[in-house]
């Protein structure tokens, strides 16, 4: 048996979603939510980390079993405490190596 329930989304969200309705992607709506529910509910809560920016904005990061296994190795390796450890020694390392290959490749013109 299926619930009905209301949902509130932002216009360019419900404008897609309609695009894709009418391009028969998705049979309706519910559908289409239904379809991106059951996606989500794939990764699993355990692979979710909430990124908040720090002015209000939070945003979910879904992460593959592959990725959330490199990060608890990551964790390991370094004894980082946290995921958020993780992420920003990830995160960190990742722009130095971006800076310094931006560095590089401009002292090579």
């Amino acid at each position: 048996m299926k619930e009905r329930f209301s949902v509130s989304m932002d216009d360019d969200l419900v404008k897609w979603l309609d695009r894709m309705v009418d391009e028969k992607i998705f049979s309706s709506r519910s559908h289409a939510l239904e379809f991106c529910v059951k996606q989500l509910s794939n990764f699993g809560i355990e692979n979710i980390v909430m990124l908040n920016y720090g002015d209000g904005r939070k945003e979910p990061i879904f992460l593959t079993d592959q990725a959330f296994k490199k990060m608890e190795y990551i964790m390991q390796q370094l004894n980082l405490k946290t995921v958020n450890d993780a992420l920003a020694y990830i995160i960190n390392n990742s722009w130095e190596a971006r800076q310094k290959e931006t560095t590089s490749q401009s002292e090579k013109k």
